[in-house]
């Protein structure tokens, strides 16, 4: 219902998505910014990979989850937070995967939906 209220009034607005979660992988990351789209089309929609920040759930539960930390070289990141290790593997998510999940952030960067 708030949602229709954007689209009818043609506000500005933005969904955001985190990629490299557990239990993610680069098809589900597709279904969601297909649902997003599929929400609130004339949404601008960006997605992040996600980092382990002290002091937050992910980072304490790092090793159980088993989220891997590293340092990725993708221009996604060198836009946004080049010196910050990214969780770079999961068990649902290879190297190669989160450069792929990188690749549909990375697209979805300068879009807009026309109207």
């Amino acid at each position: 219902e708030k949602l229709a209220l954007v689209e009818a009034h043609d506000l500005d607005a933005e969904l955001s998505l985190m990629f490299a979660l557990p239990h993610q992988s680069v098809a589900s990351l597709q279904e969601s910014v297909g649902w997003c789209r599929a929400l609130l089309p004339t949404a601008r929609l960006s997605a992040f990979p996600l980092m382990l920040l002290r002091g937050t759930l992910f980072h304490q539960r790092r090793e159980a989850l088993g989220l891997v930390e590293g340092f990725v070289s993708h221009p996604l990141v060198e836009r946004i937070q080049r010196f910050i290790p990214h969780v770079v593997e999961t068990p649902t998510m290879s190297r190669g995967d989160w450069s792929r999940m990188a690749d549909i952030a990375a697209a979805l960067e300068p879009q807009r939906s026309a109207p």
